[in-house]
């Protein structure tokens, strides 16, 4: 966002949506991408840590990436959250 960068994962590799172990994952814009990455590692780092104020911060980057990925693609916001659903649904 800051350099204007624009590389489209999806056209380079031909492809809407590549699986990432076992998931069907949509692609698109690096940005939005990354965001998204980071606020997976959000959730990993929520899950795994025992400290109050590091699930405090695992939360406030997970809420500020959802925040992001939905202001740069709302469309992807809505597949990501679709797919979270339904993971967690799968696990209860």
């Amino acid at each position: 966002m800051l350099f204007d960068v624009s590389w489209n994962l999806a056209e380079w590799l031909g492809q809407e949506e590549a699986d990432v172990g076992g998931y069907l994952v949509p692609l698109g814009d690096i940005k939005t991408l990354g965001a998204a990455m980071l606020g997976a590692l959000a959730v990993v780092l929520f899950v795994r840590t025992r400290g109050i104020y590091t699930r405090w911060l695992a939360g406030i980057i997970f809420v500020s990436v959802a925040a992001l990925v939905y202001g740069l693609n709302p469309d992807v916001f809505s597949d990501l959250l679709r797919q979270g659903a339904e993971e967690a649904v799968n696990n209860l």
